[in-house]
């Protein structure tokens, strides 16, 4: 039985997917995810600091294109020398996306972090993504973003994360119900998509993500975000 989980998206128990709901994913983001607008602004920012004569960036998980339309709008082709790539293993985002860009320095291609075989990347972000990854499988998946960095290079991780013990995760469950209840999601909703979730979606702590970080090589590894259970993270090789 398929239930409502907001924004007039349907899932059953432990079904969450991203296949066609591209047309309603980035109003259901915003709504679900604290700051997630302020994410993209933060991921700006951070981009400046990457940008040389070359410059390669890379979005793990771009969904919609949203995050790369916005960098390529900061970054002109007449006054940079920029790539831009955009993968997700769902053929409705990438079809969305590719038709919201207007840049043909954009790159949109459906594949997931395992299929990355190019290298030279300056910047690379990954956004609410690798949480959906089994985790057999993260260490890899950092693996391949660490080599797939420049040295100097900056890898930017936004998760959402589980705490360590029993009451930080009481408060960090109930805190981000209450932000749900606040943007109209009823409690039948919010119940819903937690179950939807099951199975599809397990999230590590912040010691966890920052041994998988380190295992792969990133030893400059930098908190520059927290809300409760959410973290940004950037990491330089």
């Amino acid at each position: 039985m398929r239930n409502k989980v907001g924004d007039n998206i349907s899932m059953v128990t432990s079904g969450w997917t991203f296949n066609d709901i591209d047309k309603k994913f980035d109003r259901h983001i915003i709504k679900s995810v604290p700051f997630y607008l302020e994410l993209h602004k933060i991921a700006l920012k951070l981009s400046e600091f990457f940008i040389s004569d070359k410059t390669k960036i890379l979005d793990i998980g771009c969904s919609t294109g949203t995050l790369l339309i916005d960098l390529s709008k900061k970054y002109p082709k007449k006054n940079y020398n920029l790539e831009f790539l955009g993968i997700d293993p769902v053929q409705s985002m990438i079809k969305n996306a590719k038709i919201k860009n207007k840049d043909k320095r954009i790159k949109f291609s459906k594949k997931s972090v395992f299929d990355i075989k190019s290298s030279g990347f300056n910047f690379i972000t990954a956004i609410l993504t690798i949480q959906f990854i089994h985790p057999s499988k993260r260490q890899k998946a950092y693996n391949i973003i660490y080599k797939s960095l420049n040295v100097g290079g900056g890898f930017f991780i936004f998760e959402k994360t589980r705490a360590e013990y029993a009451k930080n995760e009481e408060i960090n469950v109930g805190v981000y119900n209450d932000f749900k209840r606040e943007n109209g999601f009823s409690e039948k909703e919010i119940n819903q998509k937690a179950l939807s979730l099951r199975g599809k979606m397990e999230c590590n702590s912040p010691y966890e993500n920052t041994l998988l970080l380190k295992n792969a090589g990133f030893k400059k590894i930098f908190k520059i975000f927290k809300w409760f259970g959410f973290e940004g993270v950037l990491c330089i090789k």
